[in-house]
């Protein structure tokens, strides 16, 4: 499977135990849902991945995320119902992803051309999705928040122009503490096997196809000129 492949990756790059080294980190985090799935459903799996299981399965945070689903009447399970003191907190994560959503147009500005859409229409309908939860008072219990057709279509007219103009604001955010680890790593990679920033970071779409077209066309040129 591609996620084992994924894990063999990085636990033989950083050493293990954990994705990143030797501490629980945020992509572990992100990974251990998938960890909970492999246990339950207990497919075939590699050793590999079988250690990296077992030791996301028996940190403190995923067993202590264990115990607690473990606490939830089964009686709730069987017939949820929506009670306001959940409202309140799925309000306030909901609020919480909002700004974070905000300050990845900013980043996601940065990345390739090819990539922006995607993550920007990503951003705003998950956005609009926390925006209908929050006006029904945080239920995300009784009712699922569904965004329109029409409203999709817009959001992804909205990611396209994001993608080929400047971010709203140019405000520069410091790196959050749970991400601080992607950045060392990228870091690390780009120097030593000498990877260059992109010269055209912060143009135009326009530029960038441009000067893509252009390297493409002396790529060729120099081809020709081979004897």
């Amino acid at each position: 499977a591609r996620v084992e492949a994924i894990w063999a990756e990085a636990l033989s790059a950083h050493g293990g135990p954990f994705l990143m080294g030797a501490e629980f980190g945020a992509v572990d985090a992100m990974y251990a849902p998938v960890v909970a799935r492999f246990i339950t459903w207990q497919p075939e799996l590699s050793a590999t991945t079988q250690r990296y299981m077992a030791a996301v399965r028996a940190h403190p945070l995923v067993a202590r995320w264990y115990d607690e689903a473990a606490t939830e009447p089964a009686e709730w399970l069987l017939d949820p119902q929506f009670e306001p003191d959940l409202g309140r907190v799925v309000s306030r994560l909901v609020v919480e992803a909002q700004l974070l959503y905000e300050r990845a147009a900013v980043g996601v500005s940065e990345l390739p051309p090819e990539c922006r859409p995607a993550i920007h229409a990503a951003r705003l309908m998950y956005a609009e999705i926390g925006r209908k939860v929050v006006r029904a008072g945080g239920d995300s219990v009784s009712s699922r928040a569904v965004v329109s057709a029409r409203r999709k279509l817009l959001l992804l007219a909205q990611a396209i122009t994001a993608s080929v103009t400047a971010p709203r604001t140019t405000e520069s955010f410091e790196v959050l503490p749970e991400a601080r680890f992607l950045i060392d790593a990228v870091t690390a990679h780009d120097a030593t096997y000498g990877v260059r920033g992109d010269a055209l970071v912060g143009e135009s779409l326009l530029v960038r196809e441009f000067s893509l077209a252009l390297s493409a066309f002396e790529r060729l040129e120099r081809a020709d000129r081979a004897p």
